[in-house]
């Protein structure tokens, strides 16, 4: 990696999205396009998982490395897959991920399709050369704390709705039909709908809370309405296009000057910009409410840097792995050409799980 290994290394919020099970191959995948993008890579780029970094780091990551690249491989490593011109990029996630994710979030499934039903959407992180993944982060917003309005959407019997991060979105800006103003508009429509709220034939619209945000983690909450806002406020309407290229309605909603300051975003430095340089905005979404948010900044501690590790191998354990580091070996590497006799040596070590390891360590060099 280009990043000095004694540094921490930082990773943004990228994108939000699932993971799905494929029955045909009995894998698990995930889309990584905007990530991968991200952090350098493309399609053919190998990512190193370290599903035991979970539980310290509050994230999942994935070390790469760009197609060809030599860099070292173990049974967590998985290759990018993708299309030809490289518009789609997705990785199957090791089985090891899926039981650390499982374990951490407590559920309790069967394997395969059953578990992903199980599991929430995750959050996708990026930084120089890497990406990560975790769940997605929510946000518990009291109901009592919003403004009372009889075409409120948000249910009134609840206590708290609960916003999950559901996209990031870059904001643009449109010049309105008098062809003098301009405002900001972003296009958020899985995270509209998913709040109830996308509805062409009958308007909606939002109400923002800039002043709520200090509570709530500088998430800024916006209550939904079942009206428009009229003419007269366009940019707290919810207001749709036909995408032909989807076959389907997109949905978006435009941001007040309020909302630009509160994220810090300036309109005549944004109208300047080329798309991919704009900020990126993290969408939640709720119950008949949305919430947005500048994405999250994580940082990896310099010293995962891409290796490997004693515990990537097969039938070692944390418990084996610190056994082994008190007899001088601290990686793969340092196994090589152990003999079987030694290995049987550990405790802890039987005849199976002597076998599977070195067999792990026969066959590295793969992905």
């Amino acid at each position: 990696m280009s990043t000095d290994q004694q540094e921490p290394l930082p990773i943004r919020h990228i994108q939000t999205t699932r993971i799905r099970y494929r029955e045909r191959g009995n894998d698990y995948r995930i889309n990584v396009t905007l990530p991968i993008r991200a952090a350098g890579l493309g399609k053919g780029a190998t990512l190193q998982f370290k599903p035991y970094e979970l539980e310290e780091l509050g994230v999942i990551p994935a070390l790469g490395a760009a197609a060809g690249e030599d860099a070292p491989k173990d049974r967590n490593t998985r290759t990018v897959v993708g299309s030809e011109d490289e518009s789609w990029l997705e990785v199957p996630i090791p089985h090891a991920v899926i039981d650390h994710l499982t374990e951490s979030l407590d559920v309790d499934a069967e394997e395969g399709a059953e578990i992903v039903d199980e599991l929430p959407l995750f959050d996708v992180f990026a930084g120089d050369r890497m990406i990560a993944i975790a769940p997605a982060e929510t946000v518990e917003v009291p109901v009592a704390a919003l403004p009372k309005d009889s075409d409120r959407v948000v249910d009134e019997s609840r206590e708290s709705i609960q916003l999950e991060a559901v996209q990031t979105a870059r904001p643009r800006v449109k010049v309105t039909n008098d062809g003098q103003s301009r405002m900001v508009t972003l296009t958020a429509t899985r995270a509209i709908r998913e709040a109830g709220l996308a509805s062409p034939d009958d308007p909606r619209s939002v109400s923002y809370h800039p002043e709520a945000a200090a509570d709530l983690g500088g998430l800024i909450p916006a209550v939904g309405y079942e009206r428009s806002a009229g003419v007269h406020d366009p940019e707290y309407s919810i207001y749709s296009k036909t995408n032909a290229a989807e076959e389907g309605e997109a949905f978006s909603v435009g941001f007040p000057a309020e909302i630009l300051d509160a994220l810090e975003i300036s309109l005549d430095e944004l109208e300047e910009m080329e798309r991919s340089e704009r900020p990126q905005i993290t969408v939640y979404a709720g119950e008949g409410m949305l919430g947005f948010k500048t994405p999250a900044v994580r940082e990896i501690p310099g010293g995962n840097a891409r290796r490997s590790e004693l515990v990537d191998v097969e039938g070692i354990g944390e418990a084996v792995a610190q056994r082994l580091r008190d007899r001088g070996y601290s990686s793969p590497e340092d196994l090589e050409g152990i003999a079987r006799e030694d290995l049987l040596e550990i405790e802890g070590v039987s005849t199976g799980r002597a076998d599977r390891i070195l067999a792990d360590l026969g066959s590295r060099g793969g992905a």
